[in-house]
């Protein structure tokens, strides 16, 4: 299908932006905006690897309110809400405390986005995902390089920001 790498990798980054829904034009962003991104990723690596609860768990020895959230159970197949067309879109498999992402471009190519830990939590709440990929799978062309990535899970969607040539989007994903 392809004629050389630089073939795929242009068909792969056309796919990419369309997955995204960013313009053409906001592949011409600037260094700085790069640069901005790296820092903010750099500072959600610091924060740790911890979950936090809209409304922490009562210590062990106590009884539960009667009001209290159940623990919300994510295990499943999940599909990208908020895909700008049916051909460039992400999905994401949770099983065993294990998320990985993958990247659906074009009708038969797929590529493994991100691949880490998942918390549990009641209610809406929010966790630092730390990646678990090998240093091989790391060498992967479209695989993030972060060490961590913020997810946060609301009223049953999970969401996480994807950066692309210095321009970030949320990503949406709900259950398939």
């Amino acid at each position: 299908m392809f004629t050389s790498s630089a073939s795929m990798k242009v068909f792969i980054s056309a796919a990419l932006v369309a997955t995204l829904g960013l313009s053409a034009c906001a592949s011409q962003s600037s260094s700085s905006q790069s640069s901005s991104s790296q820092s903010a990723s750099t500072e959600s690596a610091s924060a740790g690897a911890s979950s936090t609860n809209a409304a922490e768990a009562p210590a062990a020895d106590k009884p539960k309110a009667q009001n209290e959230e159940s623990v919300v159970v994510l295990d499943g197949e999940w599909v990208q809400s908020n895909r700008s067309d049916d051909q460039n879109y992400m999905t994401a498999t949770i099983e065993d405390n294990t998320m990985t992402i993958t990247y659906h471009l074009g009708d038969d190519t797929t590529a493994t986005f991100w691949t880490g830990t998942v918390a549990s939590g009641s209610g809406n709440f929010s966790w630092e995902s730390e990646s678990i990929a090998t240093e091989e799978q790391q060498a992967e062309l479209l695989r993030s390089l972060d060490k961590t990535k913020h997810f946060t899970y609301e009223d049953g969607t999970i969401s996480f920001p994807m950066t692309m040539m210095g321009v970030t989007r949320t990503i949406k994903l709900v259950r398939a």
